[in-house]
């Protein structure tokens, strides 16, 4: 069961930020949105083989492991989420 609320976690978390971007990408005075938009499909990449692939290189170029600190604290924050929502479901 964990495994599939964070699957849908991620889907649902990347999906809405992408969304947020491309929001943002039409008004001229927040140049947010390209942010956004890729943060969104690095949150994607573990579920989606060709932005998987495509961040594995980006991972080989990245010297500093600037990529790897993300994503660890991407993955924390889900962690964090997962336990807190299955605390909630348990106490109920």
């Amino acid at each position: 069961m964990n495994e599939t609320r964070s699957t849908y976690l991620r889907y649902v978390l990347g999906v809405l930020i992408g969304l947020i971007g491309v929001v943002f990408m039409f008004i001229p005075f927040i140049p947010i949105g390209y942010l956004l938009i890729f943060m969104a499909l690095f949150i994607l990449s573990p579920k989606i083989p060709f932005l998987k692939k495509y961040v594995r290189f980006l991972k080989r170029k990245d010297k500093d492991g600037r990529l790897n600190k993300l994503e660890k604290k991407i993955n924390d924050l889900e962690n964090y989420i997962d336990r807190k929502t299955s605390t909630s479901k348990s106490s109920e």
